[in-house]
């Protein structure tokens, strides 16, 4: 689902278990001074997440296995959304060549 000013973010992010599992994050970053993150291809030429900020390119995603059931762990905001554009574009793409018209 789209982020749209006028419905805001998936539901599943809205949770208290998100948003308990995104604040643990927040702290143990603030304590440690940095997380690394856990996405299969991480995009920055480090894996040191220092940035809270989930808006920011650099910034702590709460990253979900393929599923989107469980946590993976902390992830750089672009690495979870780039991860997801990738499996998207190729579940759109094998559904798109099984189309008969």
């Amino acid at each position: 689902m789209a982020f749209t000013k006028r419905k805001g973010a998936n539901p599943k992010y809205r949770t208290p278990e998100h948003r308990r599992y995104r604040a643990a994050l927040v702290e143990q970053l603030n304590r440690q001074g940095y997380l690394m993150c856990t996405a299969k291809v991480c995009i920055f030429p480090t894996r040191h997440i220092t940035n809270p900020n989930g808006r920011a390119r650099d910034g702590l995603h709460a990253g979900h296995d393929d599923s989107g059931t469980s946590y993976d762990g902390p992830q750089h905001n672009a690495c979870n959304v780039t991860d997801g554009a990738v499996r998207g574009r190729a579940r759109r793409d094998s559904k798109q060549s099984t189309l008969r018209w």
